[in-house]
């Protein structure tokens, strides 16, 4: 991570999973908001100028699917650049990839979500917007 520092949205329905990425986060100095879910999300990304968001795929009100298309649309009607999504899914499996991909996300990263492998994602997409939607394997 350079000087500037990437301002990240994470958004989870767990409360224990938003604190404990805020948590890891803000310690390695990334600014960071949250969200519960996707509507809530969407809201932010409306008002909020983010790096990066990392986005839970099963959420009630708004799924991150829902959410993903949802910010991208957005995006397009207003003519913003795309922000990095991050989805994150206890499911490895490549179907899971395909829906990231129609959705519009950037990247995939299983649960358990292990600091190095979230560090990396940061590092590798925030601030790029045309990146292919790729797996972060959970190793």
């Amino acid at each position: 991570m350079g000087q500037e520092k990437n301002t990240v949205l994470v958004v989870d329905d767990e409360p224990g999973m938003r604190e404990f990425l805020e948590i890891m986060l803000k310690r390695d100095g990334y600014i960071v908001d949250t969200a519960p879910d996707g509507a809530r999300a969407l809201d932010k990304m409306e008002n909020t100028l983010f790096d990066l968001a990392i986005v839970d795929i099963q959420m009630p009100v708004m799924d991150g699917y829902t959410a993903t298309r949802e910010i991208r649309r957005w995006e397009k009607e207003e003519g913003v650049e795309g922000v990095p999504i991050v989805a994150l899914t206890a499911h490895a499996l490549s179907e899971e990839l395909n829906k990231c991909m129609e959705a519009g996300c950037t990247a995939f990263i299983t649960k358990p979500v292990k600091k190095m492998v979230l560090i990396e994602a940061i590092s590798r997409y925030a601030r790029r917007k045309d990146e292919k939607c790729s797996i972060i394997p959970a190793v």
